[in-house]
């Protein structure tokens, strides 16, 4: 991750001197399972045309910044998905993100062998539930229909939430 002064160092110096091996590092730390080499390759192709300086910008941007004085206000229905296996952002962050949104229906799903890129590794799930709750406001029992049998929390518990 990059939410130490020196990690993000490293990061930043890679993204100005090896972007190419910052493209290359950028998918193999973000994926837990292989995945097809063209479409690995083609992940490496689109990050190489971004901004060496924009990305350098975005990682200290968001990382920096601490939100949890504002997740209260939110007050939509909000899904939280995290891959347990991320090496990113740890899933007990993620789980916490959603419990401080205490003014909204916040449901957590964990992909438990998922990394950071959960919608690339387990697309069809991300899918379902993402639409599932899109048109609903809430899971229901379309995204178990759909094989997304995953650890699901409600806010504030570790009970699994009711389809």
């Amino acid at each position: 991750g990059c939410y130490y002064v020196a990690s993000l160092t490293r990061l930043q110096e890679l993204l100005k001197h090896d972007f190419a091996g910052f493209a290359r590092g950028n998918a193999e730390c973000c994926l837990s399972h292989p995945i097809d080499p063209h479409y690995q390759a083609l992940l490496v192709a689109e990050t190489l045309k971004a901004s060496p300086a924009g990305l350098a910008h975005l990682m200290a941007d968001h990382t920096a910044l601490d939100w949890r004085p504002l997740l209260p206000r939110i007050r939509t229905p909000t899904l939280v998905l995290a891959g347990k296996m991320s090496q990113i952002f740890p899933w007990e962050g993620v789980v916490a993100v959603a419990e401080m949104m205490t003014g909204a229906s916040a449901t957590t799903v964990m992909f438990p062998t998922c990394d950071h890129w959960l919608y690339i590794e387990d697309h069809a799930k991300f899918t379902a539930l993402v639409a599932d709750f899109a048109a609903n406001g809430k899971l229901t029992a379309v995204s178990e229909s759909a094989g997304a049998s995953l650890n699901t929390f409600a806010v504030g518990g570790t009970e699994p939430a009711p389809p």
